[in-house]
């Protein structure tokens, strides 16, 4: 019986799992995107931190000439707050269906049924037809091979072999018993209609 209440749990809850699915993914995406970009700047500032020195001398800013504004970008790169960028490029990053854009993953399934024209059409439209009969009928098989067992057990079992009854599921020693009534007392219980 437990299987088919893991069926049924599963039947009534499948868009709260693929939603919660979508969100794991989408959270995994970003904190993906995030690493990567974090690990980015980091060594970019490492990279710059020379530069960023050489900047604050006279001599070297007065060099450049032209070049002037590598020292202003690398002294805003060195200002910025590095968790705030990281977290603003991974969600200009993150994509709902994926590391691809949900537009390119589309481009690519249309593509992929142009390319193969009608039998990619007609494999399509198979497998959403057959896979929810091929479901039910699955199901079906299971709850009747449940309630088989289950008739098989509790009414086709000789006497003395049913495991209910051998497990002590019924305690008949502290069952109510119905009263019966005798024709000896219906003498002394006054009739309806006699005063």
């Amino acid at each position: 019986m437990s299987a088919v209440r893991h069926m049924l749990f599963f039947a009534r809850n499948t868009g709260t799992i693929l939603v919660l699915v979508l969100a794991l993914l989408v959270v995994i995406n970003f904190v993906v995107e995030f690493h990567s970009e974090h690990a980015a700047v980091r060594q970019k500032l490492l990279d710059d931190k020379w530069l960023l020195d050489q900047c604050g001398k006279p001599d070297f800013y007065l060099n450049l000439k032209q070049h002037s504004d590598l020292c202003a970008e690398v002294e805003r790169n060195a200002r910025r707050n590095v968790l705030l960028h990281c977290v603003q490029s991974a969600l200009k990053q993150t994509e709902l269906c994926g590391f691809i854009s949900c537009t390119e993953l589309a481009n690519n399934i249309v593509q992929t049924v142009i390319r193969g024209g009608i039998f990619t059409i007609a494999l399509a439209v198979a497998i959403v037809l057959c896979v929810p009969v091929l479901a039910v009928h699955l199901y079906r098989v299971l709850a009747q091979n449940i309630a088989d067992a289950h008739i098989k057990q509790n009414f086709n079992m000789p006497y003395g072999m049913n495991p209910s009854l051998l497990n002590a599921e019924y305690d008949y020693a502290n069952l109510r018993r119905r009263s019966v009534v005798r024709y000896q007392d219906l003498h002394d219980v006054p009739m309806l209609g006699s005063v």
